[in-house]
């Protein structure tokens, strides 16, 4: 039997992230236009440019948290 992973159960308590699986949240993210990988979360340095200020990728980290 396959484990389910949806959006109340992906991540592990060391850090560590499943695969969002269930068909349940994929059809949400599906029928919502969002990609299943952008519920994963990301690191502000990876919001980080050369055109953006410390301020701004602040902003842009906080908005996608």
């Amino acid at each position: 039997m396959e484990v389910l992973f949806s959006v109340e159960n992906f991540e592990e308590s060391n850090g560590k992230y499943h695969e969002v699986n269930s068909p349940r949240t994929l059809e949400a993210c599906l029928r919502n236009g969002l990609d299943p990988a952008e519920l994963y979360p990301r690191l502000k340095a990876k919001f980080a440019s050369t055109e953006l200020t410390p301020e701004m990728v602040d902003v842009k980290y906080e908005t996608f948290e």
